[in-house]
């Protein structure tokens, strides 16, 4: 899972690209609704919260960056527990707690 905290648009990042989707404005800042730019069909969409000002377009491709570690679920809810990812077994998560931040 990544926190729309996490995400960050980050013009420095060339390499980590999406485009923008929406943007839902909070006052003081926004929820930017990203489709990365991986050429996979699949690909999750993204969110970024932004302070409000100096946003991006609808359409526009931006850099991102994703900061901190991130926590992924490796299968679906089978209504009892998830599986455990590699990073949840290392830190000894059984997979059925919400992830560390």
């Amino acid at each position: 899972m990544i926190r729309p905290e996490q995400v960050e648009l980050n013009p420095e990042s060339p390499t980590l690209t999406a485009r923008v989707l929406a943007i839902s404005y909070h006052g003081h800042d926004a929820t930017i609704r990203l489709e990365p730019c991986t050429g996979d069909d699949d690909a999750s969409e993204l969110l970024t919260r932004v302070p409000g000002f100096a946003l991006p377009l609808i359409g526009e491709t931006v850099t991102i960056a994703v900061r901190g570690e991130v926590v992924a679920f490796t299968g679906r809810h089978d209504g009892q527990t998830w599986q455990r990812s590699e990073a949840q077994r290392a830190r000894g998560q059984s997979g059925d707690e919400a992830p560390l931040e």
